[in-house]
């Protein structure tokens, strides 16, 4: 991204949507564009196949903002997913080992400030508009925003909000505060809710989605499968706040689910990328392993080992085929990278790699699903019943919550239900559940999610909830043994916004780094 556009990414000037939506206003631009039709005469700046603001539609806005908001999700679970394990670097000493720099989530920034939430500014004003009044759209709207919102919140903690997207009006926005954030991803959660509900065309008529809605396709189904994604939204920002009071957390999260939370599989949250016109951001990962890339992910050992103990049946579609000619080839051993130590370590070369071929890179970017609500369920209800880190017994309900979660997920992943029924044995009574068993298979089942971060982090990553965990080898000696707690800020923020950015966070980056957020703090 050039330093052009990266000067006016905190401040909220528009930029480029999905193909026909396509928009960038900016008080310089405008006036150079202005100078250069008056001197050369004629419109000899527009361009033919971008529309003008005037002219692009709530229609066009919507898919654009869907697939900007998985590949915000993908940008922020690329470095999220290496700092919980799932994932590991191929080499060592990378990011893996919780290296920070300002550069790292440049990408993440972009995506979710400069392609989506800008975009989504537009997008709601639009649906406002008086002469549009679509307020269905504006519920869809105000459920990416809030989805944005935590994956930027959830990564940096404190970020411009209220004061930005302003354009010339304001370059320089000041910072919200997490607190402040969570509550306004709660107020546009609800609003969405209650413009949700009741009829879906209200008088007068008002546009509603239809086939723009890549989730869905919109209608009176789709309408209520948003509804359902709201509140469960909902829920999962109030499990969240555990290190606040773990049993009002879980009250309010069950309160949110039980308002109407996703009842299957068929209500998840997913963004298909088939027959998009750019493959997901997981499929180009895929293939650049395939051509021998060194900078890409792979599955890691603790992220494997995890699976191998339970002989977990979704192992061989996960981690299908070879990652130097992508052949369809079954693995009969599942080896993951160690953090922090590269592909190869004590004699053992990884081979669980994430390929073309594999389940993920071939199916929808899972955003939100019915699994994770279950597993959503199970904590909530194992921690409103007085559980801890270390307890032992949790409600039968919990243990059913969990079940269904895990079955829910491999049966998506097209498992045999007697194989699923074999796996589910394995399971302890409710008993002898602990919080690590329904931890450890929602950190199985949500991969490549930025939820798994922030469950290691609002439980500071014990090893009684998340068993043999350990820092990664060769651990960034600047953090001093502590465990990573967010992203550094962009470079680009750091420079173009010092002023809000300084009065953010006055110390160095290996200090903000390990400084625990306003979430996860009592």
């Amino acid at each position: 991204m050039n330093t052009f556009k990266r000067s006016f990414l905190a401040s909220g000037s528009m930029r480029s949507g999905w193909r026909k939506a396509a928009f960038a206003l900016g008080a310089v631009v405008s006036m150079t564009f202005s100078a250069c039709e008056s001197y050369v005469g004629g419109n000899v700046n527009v361009d033919p196949t971008r529309p003008a603001p005037s002219q692009v539609t709530i229609q066009s806005l919507l898919p654009s903002t869907i697939l900007f908001t998985a590949n915000s999700q993908y940008r922020v679970a690329f470095l999220a997913s290496q700092w919980s394990q799932q994932t590991a670097w191929q080499q060592a000493g990378g990011a893996d080992s919780h290296i920070t720099s300002g550069d790292g989530s440049n990408s993440a920034w972009q995506s979710i400030y400069l392609d989506a939430l800008t975009t989504l500014s537009r997008a709601s004003l639009l649906a406002r508009d008086t002469v549009v009044q679509a307020p269905h759209y504006r519920a869809v709207f105000n459920i990416l925003q809030a989805v944005n919102l935590s994956y930027a919140t959830d990564f940096w903690e404190n970020i411009p909000f209220s004061q930005a997207f302003q354009g010339q009006a304001n370059f320089t926005p000041s910072y919200d505060t997490q607190q402040q954030l969570y509550g306004r991803m709660d107020t546009l959660l609800r609003e969405a809710i209650t413009l949700l509900e009741g009829n879906p065309r209200p008088v007068p008529i008002s546009p509603v989605p239809g086939n723009d809605d890549l989730v869905f396709r919109g209608g009176t189904a789709g309408s209520d499968r948003w509804r359902r994604v709201a509140n469960t939204l909902l829920a999962r920002n109030a499990i969240h706040l555990t290190a606040k009071g773990s049993r009002q957390a879980a009250t309010n999260a069950l309160t949110a689910l039980r308002a109407g939370t996703l009842r299957s599989n068929a209500d998840d949250f997913d963004v298909p990328f088939a027959a998009a016109a750019v493959p997901s951001l997981l499929l180009q990962n895929a293939n650049e392993t395939v051509q021998g890339r060194i900078f890409t992910i792979l599955f890691s050992d603790y992220y494997m080992s995890s699976m191998v103990a339970m002989n977990d049946p979704r192992l061989p579609l996960i981690a299908r085929g070879t990652p130097t000619t992508n052949s369809d080839q079954l693995l009969t051993s599942f080896i993951g990278a160690v953090n922090g130590n590269g592909t190869t370590t004590m004699g053992r070369t990884a081979n669980a790699y994430i390929t073309p071929l594999s389940w993920y890179p071939s199916n929808p970017l899972q955003i939100l699903t019915f699994a994770e609500s279950k597993f959503i369920e199970a904590e909530a209800l194992f921690l409103e019943a007085g559980g801890t880190p270390t307890s032992l017994g949790a409600p039968a309900a919990a243990r059913t919550a969990l079940v269904d979660g895990i079955r829910a997920n491999m049966t998506k992943m097209g498992i045999a239900a007697t194989t699923v029924d074999t796996y589910l044995r394995q399971i302890p009574s409710a008993d002898s559940v602990r919080l690590s068993t329904i931890m450890m298979e929602k950190f199985k089942t949500i991969f490549l999610n930025p939820e798994v971060w922030v469950d290691m982090r609002r439980y500071d990553y014990n090893a009684s909830v998340f068993p043999n965990l350990r820092l990664p080898l060769g651990h960034n000696p600047d953090l001093q043994g502590r465990w990573i707690q967010r992203a550094i800020y962009p470079t680009s923020e750091q420079t173009r916004n010092a002023q809000a950015f300084r009065a953010n966070w006055t110390g160095t980056n290996a200090a903000y780094a390990a400084e625990k957020m306003w979430r996860d703090r009592p």
